[in-house]
């Protein structure tokens, strides 16, 4: 893996913290020269000296749904490394919401940020891939891209859509030289859940023991280097995928028992 990103430039949205911090500082341990965005500027900054400084790393704040910012970062990584060999789009917000109290402003941003983020970042990426005849996309799906979640409708409606827009982006540049992975993790020990829309205080999922950030990050790292259509982390998240394909309503039993035992914790939290 260190030899298959040696000299690799990769761009890392939602860098600022979490699985994109630790992406960021994965890719660069194996060699890579690492293009860090997100819309928290002194985040970036201190995460680009950690890393080593101009010549390692590149900090562009940047919001991703904003097409001309993603256009910056493309053209700011190709004018101080000279190419882009890896987009992670990782950038995105949760909710842990009944739909019909989420406000539409929320959505409207989760949708924006989860979706038009990944497609306005490929937008700006592919022009120079296709000009070097390779590039890899990482599009940071989720397990509940497989299956839907209680009180997280919206957020799970990305991800269905990034693994649909995955799949197209694979096809349509099959001849092209440039892989498209959609990775898909599960419960991760972030700083997502703090942020995520709740109305009811601090989200705490009571679900079984989560991947660290850095287990997260080497997954994505190996994925870059060696790339497959769609990575899926946990088992849970693999047998959910799996049963709800053949065994939907099996599947929905199961998954509703599971998520009734989450909920039950969390109030117990």
């Amino acid at each position: 893996m260190q030899q298959a990103m040696t000299g690799k430039v990769v761009i890392v949205t939602g860098a600022s913290s979490g699985i994109g911090a630790a992406a960021a500082k994965a890719f660069a341990r194996a060699g890579a020269r690492v293009v860090l965005a997100a819309r928290d500027g002194d985040r970036l900054a201190a995460l680009a000296r950690e890393i080593g400084g101009p010549d390692r790393a590149l900090a562009v704040a940047a919001d991703v749904t904003r097409p001309e910012d993603c256009d910056r970062i493309a053209r700011l990584a190709s004018q101080q490394f000279g190419r882009i060999d890896v987009l992670v789009n990782n950038a995105g917000i949760g909710h842990r919401t009944r739909f019909d109290e989420l406000a539409e402003a929320d959505a409207r941003r989760i949708v924006e940020v989860n979706i038009l983020g990944v497609m306005n970042a490929a937008r700006a990426v592919l022009p120079r891939m296709r000009q070097q005849k390779s590039g890899v996309i990482v599009n940071i799906a989720s397990v509940v891209g497989h299956i839907g979640t209680p009180m997280m409708s919206v957020y799970c409606a990305s991800k269905f859509a990034v693994r649909g827009f995955s799949q197209s982006l694979r096809f349509e540049l099959a001849g092209d030289g440039i892989e498209v992975v959609c990775f898909c993790p599960g419960y991760t020990a972030t700083e997502f859940f703090q942020r995520a829309v709740s109305l009811k205080g601090v989200w705490r999922p009571g679900a079984s023991t989560p991947m660290t950030a850095d287990a997260v990050a080497e997954r994505i790292v190996a994925a870059a280097a060696h790339p497959r259509p769609e990575v899926i982390l946990t088992l849970e998240g693999r047998l959910l995928s799996l049963g709800i394909r053949h065994f939907p309503r099996l599947t929905t039993r199961f998954a509703k028992f599971f998520f009734d035992r989450r909920s039950r914790r969390e109030r117990n939290a």
